[in-house]
């Protein structure tokens, strides 16, 4: 993943995504604000390198993040 890659969902929300590799964590930039999550197993950040737009719509709606 490249720094902050852009992503549009289904809906046409456009989302922003930025992976700290070394501490293994995202920032997510949405019209709601900046998200940033907790940090990762390193399997659970592997795997979400793949994840869409709608991957990550859905991951706001859990409770392992942080709004900054």
């Amino acid at each position: 993943m490249r720094a902050f890659e852009e992503f549009t969902s289904i809906g046409g929300e456009v989302i922003k995504v930025n992976s700290n590799v070394s501490k293994r964590y995202f920032t997510i930039i949405t019209s709601g604000g900046k998200f940033r999550t907790d940090k990762l197993s390193q399997t659970e950040f592997d795997s979400c390198t793949s994840n869409t737009a709608n991957d990550w719509i859905n991951f706001l709606k859990s409770d392992d993040y942080s709004q900054i």
